[in-house]
């Protein structure tokens, strides 16, 4: 399963700022500029080969941010985005504030020198990418929602210990037919999941790293074993008697 592609939806920021269409860009598609003084932010919520993005243009600058998942307007007819790694905010005057939370260097995803391409066992075509984390050397980034199946627990009894847990997660490929994975977490991600206090049954927005590799059985047989690597938890529904209340959990500081 590879990283989530779904449109933006703009209509709130529509309803409150001035919307001018931009000429078709064949790399990005179909954009939308909006003006805050002298800074634009243009818009591209679904380009042809990636997720939804954005440019800040100011007087001597330029931000490009992927990955957008959300986008509103403030109380005063500012902008407020979300993507994976941090969130933006701009007022009305052009000034903007950006904060980015650099994500875990156990899961930084490195290109393949030979992009080679493969298939997962779904038979989803993606690049090989190389990632050092836990032996591993195959790495696959995935978006996707999935329930708790208990609430995370770590390993072994070290103070540095990962946290491990199951999601389910329906596979629409498959009818919604549920698959067990095994998620671990460590470091800033292992923060975040103590910080959201995951129970049985929440439901969750992850960002996660699939690796798997291939391991030697005693009569001479090989089997492949899977496992995701928690990279950052976009927003969480906790379950409270049977009554999901949705919260968004995007780059809350955690203690």
């Amino acid at each position: 399963m590879p990283l989530e592609r779904k449109q933006l939806d703009t209509s709130s920021l529509q309803a409150t700022n001035t919307r001018q269409e931009l000429p078709v860009s064949e790399q990005f598609g179909t954009g939308e500029r909006y003006t805050f003084g002298t800074t634009y932010v243009d818009i591209y919520t679904l380009p042809p080969e990636t997720t939804p993005l954005l440019f800040v243009r100011g007087r001597r600058n330029r931000l490009a941010i992927g990955d957008v998942y959300k986008i509103e307007p403030t109380e005063n007819r500012g902008l407020h985005a979300l993507y994976v790694d941090g969130e933006i905010v701009v007022n009305p005057q052009g000034n903007y504030v950006n904060v980015y939370t650099a994500p875990d260097p156990d899961l930084m995803l490195q290109e393949a020198s030979d992009g080679q391409k493969r298939r997962d066992r779904r038979g989803t075509e993606y690049t090989q990418a190389m990632i050092d984390t836990s032996g591993t050397k195959e790495g696959e980034r995935v978006e996707t929602w999935g329930m708790v199946e208990a609430a995370p627990k770590p390993i072994n009894t070290g103070k540095n210990s990962p946290l491990q847990f199951f999601l389910g997660v329906a596979l629409a490929d498959k009818n919604g037919e549920i698959e067990r994975w095994e998620v671990y977490a460590t470091n800033k991600a292992k923060q975040q999941v103590k910080g959201r206090k995951l129970i049985k049954d929440d439901r969750i927005h992850v960002v996660l790293y699939k690796h798997t590799w291939n391991v030697d059985l005693p009569d001479g047989r090989e089997t492949m074993h899977t496992r995701y690597n928690l990279a950052t938890i976009i927003e969480v529904e906790k379950h409270d008697g049977g009554i999901p209340a949705k919260r968004m959990t995007a780059h809350t500081p955690t203690t």
